[in-house]
């Protein structure tokens, strides 16, 4: 049971990370409200499948839920969210931008020096 609470408890804190009731919850992952009340009053387990739902509702993977490693900034969850909703195409376009800025600031930061 203590681990089932642990699942509740993070989905908790996720949806308050991300200002989203269950209701919201609920909305965004395609569930019933019944399912996550159910998970929530009744301190039922999710099914791998609700948890995937619930996951990807939230921005986040399965391997994010489960980490004990570093947490994740709101931004990076945002930019995580948006990244993996890019067509191939523009997740490239978007790699390559990001190793542009981070060359650049290399570059700026030698000039200070």
């Amino acid at each position: 049971m203590k681990e089932g609470m642990d699942v509740i408890q993070k989905i908790h804190r996720l949806c308050d990370k991300k200002g989203y009731s269950f209701y919201r919850l609920a909305k965004e992952a395609n569930l019933s409200q019944s399912t996550i009340r159910n998970m929530d009053t009744k301190h039922t387990v999710p099914s791998i499948y609700t948890l995937s739902m619930i996951c990807k509702a939230l921005g986040i993977t399965l391997s994010d839920f489960f980490s004990d490693t570093e947490q994740v900034s709101d931004e990076e969850v945002l930019f995580l969210s948006c990244y993996r909703r890019l067509s191939p195409e523009r997740r490239k376009i978007a790699a390559e931008f990001l190793a542009f800025l981070e060359q650049r600031s290399s570059g700026d930061r030698k000039t200070e020096e």
